[in-house]
C-alpha cells in the first residue's frame, strides 16, 4: 500500500510524492550511520517510492519544499513506529539533488536505471538541531 501527496502552487498542481513501508538491509548502511544495539538483518524504513515537480515550476524550490513535507510525515510516524531511516531508488540524474539534502549512497550494487540511497533521519534531525542551536548561540553573542 501507498499514500500519494499532491503538491498545489497558487491552485495549480505542481508537484507529488508517494511514500511506502519498506526495509534496507544493515550491510547497506555505513558502518557510522549503524545503530550498535540493533540486532536484526534490516533497518525498517519508509521509501520515497515517486516523487516529481511540473517541469514549469523547477527553481522554485518545489522539490524541497515536498521532502520538508515528507520530513514531517516521517517524523510523525516515526513517534509511533521507531523507523528512523528514509530510502529513495533515484534516478541518475537527481542523485547529486538528494546528496545535497543529505541522502548517503547505500552500500549495495546500484542497478542499471536507479540509485539506491538512504538518510538517517533521526541523525539529521539531530544535527540540525545542533546548528540551529549553535545558530541562535551566535546569534544572542
Amino acid at each position: 500500500m501507498s499514500a500519494t501527496f499532491l503538491a498545489y502552487w497558487n491552485d495549480d498542481l505542481v508537484g507529488y510524492f508517494t511514500l511506502i513501508n519498506d526495509s534496507i538491509v544493515a550491510e547497506a548502511v555505513h558502518e557510522s550511520d549503524r545503530e550498535p544495539t540493533w540486532e536484526y538483518r534490516k533497518y525498517p524504513a519508509i521509501k520515497i517510492a515517486r516523487m516529481a515537480r511540473h517541469r514549469d515550476s523547477g527553481g522554485h524550490g518545489i522539490g524541497t519544499i515536498m521532502l520538508l513535507r515528507i520530513f514531517i510525515i516521517v517524523l510523525h510516524v516515526s513517534q509511533f513506529t521507531g523507523c528512523r531511516i528514509i530510502t529513495v531508488d533515484s534516478k541518475p540524474g537527481a542523485v547529486d539533488w538528494y546528496r545535497k539534502k543529505g541522502f548517503t549512497l547505500a552500500q549495495v550494487k546500484p542497478r542499471e536505471d536507479t540509485v539506491p540511497l538512504y538518510m538517517d533521519f533521526h541523525r539529521f534531525v539531530s544535527q540540525e538541531e545542533q546548528r540551529v542551536l549553535k545558530s541562535l548561540h551566535d546569534f544572542s553573542q
